[in-house]
């Protein structure tokens, strides 16, 4: 059985190949070096379950995105006066929208076919890590192909 490495690996290289992430980590998120800030833009992945049901695995998958805040300029209080946070989240969310639609448009790069369960949405994260860190976080329920067993 590799398919826990195969979604892993196929996650990790999406996130490689996007010009906007840093770094691609994985695990336990309270264990990742967030004070590093040489990994931001960072995308995190881990597994919050898998469900064996026949054929098939149902894997729930959580990502964040997180960036730096750079907030060298002043805060007027006014809408406007916030552009950093807008496009720092802008640009996470259309990270995170972009993985979302290579899966549904089976673009994952695995050989069997995925299938998204779910319409994941996606939650602000505002100082949740410390380090002045924003973004989104989601969690994404796929389908794969159970195929892959051995010795059975």
């Amino acid at each position: 059985m590799t398919e826990v490495y195969d979604i892993l690996e196929n996650v990790e290289n999406h996130f490689k190949d996007e010009i906007l992430v840093n770094a691609v980590t994985f695990g336990d998120i309270d264990e990742a070096d967030l004070i590093k800030q040489t990994l931001f833009p960072l995308i995190h992945v881990s597994i919050g379950s898998m469900v064996y049901v026949g054929t098939t695995i149902n894997i729930t998958l959580n990502i964040v995105a997180l960036d730096i805040l750079d907030d060298s300029k002043e805060y007027d209080n006014t809408f406007k006066g916030n552009v950093g946070l807008i496009d720092l989240l802008n640009t996470q969310s259309a990270i995170l929208n972009k993985f979302i639609t290579s899966i549904k448009r089976g673009r994952l790069n695995m050989d069997e076919g995925i299938v998204l369960n779910n319409e994941p949405s996606l939650e602000y994260l505002s100082g949740v890590y410390g380090n002045n860190l924003h973004g989104w976080g989601t969690e994404i329920d796929i389908t794969i192909p159970n195929v892959k067993v051995f010795g059975c």
